[in-house]
């Protein structure tokens, strides 16, 4: 007779609303005077994570006129303290502002953030992370009494990033980590208004195809969090 095996099927333990009470209280101290702006809720197999910087802009800056929307960010269990993180959507904000005769608006846009990672809690950060960000765009734009700036525009079409980290002495925590950054499509214009110095204004333009770093660091200590 033939002898056959199964391989057994890795099937993803269902989200708990205990367990997402427990992720909430771990990671509350890191957020500061945001702690209580974070919340986490069961949803099928995964986490749905919200921090309301809505809230958070209030309260740190209350006559700010800017609108900063919610972040959105979706955590699955890996299994031995290593969780999925993933982000994905839109973010934009806008405000206007007069003050002393003089009037400020400025806009800002992110047409699409995508962020996957592995973070993991014996590291006490990502272990691996890649992301990118498209179609971003930022204006500002002043008038009246006053004015130092007419008109400012930025735009990027591409940001492509890359991060990995390991533990290299585990029992000091201490680890090594590497991050690549690619801005692609750097483009922007400015109009500035006559003054003293330029009694005619000034106007510019500037443009880059792409820009990229790399940042190496060398022996970080992961013990603070990794106690925690």
């Amino acid at each position: 007779a033939a002898l056959t095996s199964v391989s057994p099927i890795a099937i993803a333990a269902p989200a708990t609303q205990q367990e997402a009470e427990r992720l909430t209280a771990l990671f509350k101290p890191f957020m500061g005077e945001a702690a209580d702006l974070l919340s986490i809720t069961a949803n099928g197999g995964h986490y749905d994570v919200k921090l309301d910087l809505t809230a958070l802009q209030k309260r740190t800056e209350p006559k700010s006129p800017i609108v900063v929307p919610p972040l959105l960010m979706k955590l699955e269990d890996q299994g031995s303290g290593k969780w999925q993180a993933a982000l994905a959507q839109p973010f934009e904000f806008s405000g206007k502002e007069t003050k002393d005769g003089k009037e400020t608006e400025g806009a800002a846009r992110i047409g699409g953030i995508s962020l996957s990672g592995t973070f993991d809690q014996s590291l006490g950060t990502f272990a691996a992370m890649t992301g990118s960000i498209s179609d971003v765009s930022f204006s500002i734009k002043e008038t009246g009494t006053g004015s130092k700036l007419n008109n400012f525009s930025f735009a990027l079409k591409d940001v492509a990033l890359d991060l990995n980290s390991g533990l290299t002495q585990p029992l000091a925590d201490v680890a090594d980590a590497r991050f690549h950054m690619k801005l692609i499509g750097i483009s922007g214009d400015a109009d500035l208004p006559p003054d003293g110095k330029m009694p005619d204004g000034i106007k510019f333009s500037f443009a880059l195809d792409s820009a990229s770093r790399t940042l190496d660091l060398k022996g970080m200590r992961t013990g603070a969090l990794t106690k925690f």
